[in-house]
């Protein structure tokens, strides 16, 4: 059952066993159509980010930031990192260079 599993990959495979064709999310990008996909889908993408990960050599417990729109794209490199063990270290585009540490021409001067 999704409510009892113990972890959120656990519950992303649950429910794509018990609706895989159902719609998870929504998605558009800007200037187009909003665009279903389903269950399966959003498994099969996490799968392959998940490999990309795991190419980059990348052990349980390793920080991984995620700087993305908010977006599939980012619920997708998420729910992958999570299923590898990583932690993920959200870094929000719109936030400010200070906030996301980085600096700026300002604060190196």
């Amino acid at each position: 059952m999704i409510e009892t599993a113990p972890t959120i990959p656990m519950a992303l495979a649950e429910r794509v066993r018990m609706t895989p064709g159902a719609v998870a999310y929504r998605d558009a990008t800007i200037g187009s159509a909003w665009r279903d996909i389903s269950w399966s889908e959003l498994a099969q993408r996490v799968t392959r980010r998940r490999a990309a990960l795991a190419m980059a050599k990348l052990k349980p417990g390793d920080r991984v930031a995620i700087f993305l729109s908010n977006g599939i794209e980012w619920v997708i490199t998420d729910l992958a990192a999570m299923a590898q063990g990583l932690v993920t270290v959200p870094l929000y585009v719109r936030d400010s260079a200070l906030r996301n540490g980085r600096s700026t021409p300002m604060e190196r001067a």
